[in-house]
């Protein structure tokens, strides 16, 4: 068993060994990627640092014009402010002489001023026009150089975080290299131990250990039913026993395989069990469903008549057990929103409207001899009593119903409707019981 378990762990080291090995070349592999992810990046950001000394060297020389158009339109003002200096010089000569001549000369010169500062105007609005078209033009360059900056940052952020992944793998790496080594001094050493073992084995015990599985799993498997037997030979001869110890041994495995298969079995019992249940609870289901919406569709009838809108509906849970039926009901004029029917949101009497007109849906669905009611119409306005009242008499005097109906009540409201089928009993009760009842029939 020891030789074994030394050949199992070389097994099991061997595939441990195969398996640092291919997870070092898929990380070889990974690192290919990312190095040729890099590379492709490199070739990006230095694409795109060219673009941007291109757009800086526009942008210079945009900037430069511009300059020039400045200092040119300067000169232009300059030239305009001595020009209307000597204009004004010219005038004031032109009032101190008289002269016709000196006039003429005068007024000839100013023309001539005139024409030069009108021709340098003109001359310095097509240069200003010239400049102010390439400034237009420098606003998109502007914007791109921009963009170019932005990605070029872009880049170099990407740049940064694929430098840190890798500098992760190739530490990765070398941790798993460090592994890989000492599992390998590791496996060598057992193999050394393994082979000078094996060389003092006989050839019998050779042959025992080949017919061993081979795989970490199975071996595993084998280790623990040869340390069962061991475990119950020892409690066997602790306790007294001699022969019979792997005949008990035996006997246990045989009852628990027979046990394991009487466990299947009756799963599988439960199992088709289970499937039966569904289809009965889908038939049961389906049958439920189809006798709320008859009690739901004469429910809602009944108080529509009143003027009032309301359902039926299954509330339904995980466990059977706590599924109920649940009255949705809305008592506002025009209909309105249903709510579940509580003693939250419905006053007393609008909860007695809509149990009588349960009750009365009911019927037709549910035999029975005769039904009692005990005080409903208390808490009713008088309109909701007398329609609630007269559903009642209409729904219990009905052919076909086969069923009795008492209503207890301690008043009622006058001139209700009455069928010829409907028998009032007044109780009476007090001090003068022992009048005889001569004295109210002539009364």
């Amino acid at each position: 068993i020891l030789a074994a378990g030394g050949g199992g762990d070389g097994a099991s080291d061997e595939a441990s060994a195969r398996d640092l090995l291919a997870t070092k070349q898929s990380l070889d592999a990974q690192l290919l990627q990312v190095n040729q992810s890099i590379q492709a990046d490199n070739e990006c950001i230095a694409d795109a640092e060219d673009r941007l000394a291109e757009l800086d060297g526009e942008k210079k020389e945009l900037l430069s014009l511009k300059q020039k158009g400045q200092r040119k339109i300067a000169q232009m003002k300059q030239l305009i402010k001595s020009s209307q200096k000597k204009l004004a010089k010219l005038e004031s000569l032109l009032e101190e002489k008289s002269s016709e001549e000196n006039l003429r000369e005068i007024e000839a010169e100013r023309e001539a001023l005139v024409a030069a500062s009108v021709k340098n105007v003109v001359k310095s609005a097509d240069k200003y026009k010239a400049v102010a078209a390439k400034m237009f033009a420098l606003g998109p360059l502007a914007l791109s150089v921009e963009r170019g900056e932005g990605e070029l940052r872009h880049l170099q952020r990407l740049e940064q975080s694929v430098r840190y992944e890798l500098q992760q793998k190739e530490e990765t790496e070398r941790k798993l290299k460090e592994i890989f080594d000492e599992d390998k001094d590791r496996l060598k050493r057992r193999k050394d131990d393994a082979e000078k073992l094996t060389g003092k084995l006989t050839e019998e015990i050779k042959t025992k250990l080949a017919e061993f599985p081979g795989g970490k799993v199975e071996l595993e498997e084998k280790i623990e039913e040869l340390g069962g037997r061991i475990r119950v030979m020892m409690m066997s001869v602790q306790m007294g026993g001699e022969q019979n110890i792997l005949d008990e041994y035996s006997h246990l495995e045989e009852s628990i395989e027979a046990l394991e298969k009487k466990v299947a079995e009756e799963e599988g019992e439960m199992a088709q069990f289970e499937v039966k249940r569904e289809k009965l609870s889908e038939v049961w289901e389906e049958k439920l469903a189809e006798i709320v919406r008859r009690i739901s569709a004469k429910f809602s009838d009944h108080m529509t008549r009143l003027g009032f809108s309301g359902e039926v509906r299954i509330r339904k849970d995980e466990n059977v057990a706590k599924w109920a039926l649940e009255l949705w009901v809305a008592f506002r004029k025009g209909g309105g929103e249903l709510s579940v029917l509580n003693s939250w949101e419905q006053s007393g009497g609008e909860r007695s409207v809509a149990t009588v007109m349960y009750l009365l849906a009911l019927t037709g669905l549910s035999s029975s001899p005769f039904r009692v009611i005990d005080e409903i119409n208390q808490g009713m306005d008088g309109r909701n009593e007398r329609l609630v009242f007269k559903s009642l008499v209409e729904e219990a005097t009905a052919t076909g119903t086969g069923t009795q109906v008492f209503l207890l009540t301690p008043k009622l409201l006058p001139n209700l409707f009455y069928g010829e089928e409907v028998c009032v009993l007044n109780i009476f009760n007090g001090a003068y019981l022992d009048i005889p009842a001569l004295t109210f029939a002539s009364a």
